[in-house]
């Protein structure tokens, strides 16, 4: 069953995002402060961890520099914005936009999510992203004590995502080139730095506006010889 593994990995985000619910009311202001630096500071630990990785320099800098410019365009953290105020203004809570914004970049960006779906349609095996949401279920707890149920509502969100890619390979593709698999997760880390890197309130990134250029990385890898 191809879809196990992504259906684990969104029910253990809601699952660990209940419990960080109910752990909320113990935590003061500033203890969310930290936790929210403490969090930043794992997400660029695996961030790093995906870039050490192998990947073509060329395609990585010029992915970046397109995929960059087609978001900026389409301005994705715009529209981002505007489905989380939606989800905000229906549930009364403020913390909701940025909880589902930076849960949804924080769980689906990076190369675990598509090398776990891939593998999960290619070979039944679910190992990556049982271990994903393990690690997510993690950072769901912390996330959901600091930003509330935007965190709980990303799970769907990460299981739609990780379905789709699973589909995609299961129904329409054979197999996929390692190399684009490297280029995912090495630009998809740079993306998840970004991520950390706003947790961390170092600099104020535009995240949503990076994910066009794990697309375009993709396109790069194939075309590219």
């Amino acid at each position: 069953m191809f879809l196990l593994g992504s259906f684990i990995n969104g029910l253990l985000i809601m699952i660990a995002g209940i419990l960080g619910m109910f752990f909320r009311r113990f935590i003061r202001a500033d203890l969310a402060l930290m936790m929210e630096k403490a969090m930043g500071l794992a997400v660029v630990a695996i961030a790093l961890k995906g870039i050490i990785g192998p990947f073509d320099t060329i395609v990585m800098i010029l992915s970046l520099a397109l995929g960059v410019y087609l978001g900026e365009m389409i301005d994705l953290e715009a529209k981002m914005a505007r489905l989380a105020d939606i989800l905000a203004d229906r549930l009364h809570d403020e913390r909701i936009a940025r909880g589902f914004k930076e849960s949804v970049l924080i769980f689906c960006v990076g190369g675990m999510a598509v090398v776990g779906a891939v593998d999960g349609a290619l070979l039944n095996n679910h190992d990556i992203l049982i271990l994903k949401g393990v690690i997510d279920a993690v950072l769901a707890l912390v996330m959901t004590t600091v930003y509330g149920r935007g965190v709980i509502l990303s799970a769907a969100a990460v299981f739609l995502y990780e379905e789709i890619i699973a589909a995609i390979v299961y129904f329409g593709i054979s197999g996929i080139d390692p190399a684009v698999i490297d280029a995912i997760d090495a630009v998809g880390s740079l993306v998840l730095l970004t991520v950390g890197f706003n947790l961390l309130h170092i600099g104020k990134f535009k995240s949503m506006n990076y994910v066009p250029a794990i697309f375009v990385a993709i396109i790069l890898t194939i075309i590219l010889p």
